[in-house]
């Protein structure tokens, strides 16, 4: 639960950081909302005196349409590569993580809703690797006002 509630504080400040890939780091994080929704609703089933936590209403839908990878932008922000890059890494490392827990739990609800957030995990590593691909290393700090013609010094 804990890496969840971590991962969409992650992807807020991602969003913040490079709004350019706001559509895409939104509907991953809209996911992670999902996955937390659901293993606490496993954890409260599975726990007598524990309830849910109540959950934001953010108007999305059960099912969303799949995950469209932005087209490059030429200024997506100084730090776009970065945060997609250490959300990458996160993705991977929870996935692993979840599988192991799955894993542990051995069967029954609570080992189906880990396994299933592991692969959704993998599948969003996979997506923010191909983002990253679109997002340029470096972002200049000013953008030209003019672009030089030929034979005009830069």
């Amino acid at each position: 639960m804990a890496a969840e509630v971590s991962l969409l504080a992650g992807y807020d400040a991602a969003i913040t950081a490079a709004p350019t890939l706001a559509a895409v780091l939104s509907a991953i994080r809209a996911d992670h909302a999902a996955h937390r929704a659901a293993l606490d609703a496993e954890l409260a089933r599975r726990s007598p005196g524990r309830t849910a936590a109540p959950q934001p209403s953010s108007g999305t839908p059960a099912v969303r349409p799949p995950l469209a990878v932005p087209t490059p932008s030429p200024v997506a922000g100084p730090d776009a590569a970065t945060t997609v890059q250490d959300l990458t890494a996160t993705e991977t490392a929870n996935a692993a993580a979840r599988s192991d827990d799955a894993i542990v739990a051995a069967a029954g609800a609570l080992a189906a809703v880990l396994g299933s957030v592991a692969a959704s995990e993998a599948v969003h590593a996979t997506v923010l690797a191909t983002v990253l691909a679109t997002v340029p290393a470096t972002v200049p700090a000013t953008v030209p006002a003019t672009v030089p013609g030929p034979g005009t010094p830069p």
